[in-house]
């Protein structure tokens, strides 16, 4: 939050890294009284629709459909720790991508019939 400001922040997880990184700087300074206040910086929002449909409202622009889904592959992508893990995604997700089985989510139970 910045009330200083009178805001809020939206519950994503962005904001929540963001004041994560904060408040370990915060606690590695011992605790600054001179230590500069929480700033969110909104680096945009997206979300994934379908296989290969996505949103994206970022500061250079807004996106939709294929080219948005790229956009946060990548984004997702660049944002792993290592080299090993980046590549054991990409593959990962390259083969649910081509996978021709289809995984439908449902939850079918007996029905009975009201006497």
């Amino acid at each position: 939050m910045e009330p200083e400001k009178g805001l809020t922040l939206p519950m994503l997880a962005q904001p929540a890294i963001q004041q994560g990184k904060f408040l370990a700087r915060y606690f590695k300074s011992g605790f600054d009284a001179h230590f500069k206040g929480f700033t969110y910086k909104d680096l945009g929002t997206m979300a994934t629709i379908g296989k290969r449909k996505a949103v994206a409202d970022l500061k250079i622009g807004h996106f939709h459909g294929t080219f948005a889904w790229l956009i946060w592959l990548f984004i997702h992508v660049m944002d792993l720790v290592s080299f090993r893990n980046k590549l054991s995604v990409i593959f990962s997700w390259s083969i649910s991508y081509f996978a021709a089985h289809k995984n439908y989510r449902l939850i079918i139970r007996p029905s009975s019939k009201l006497t």
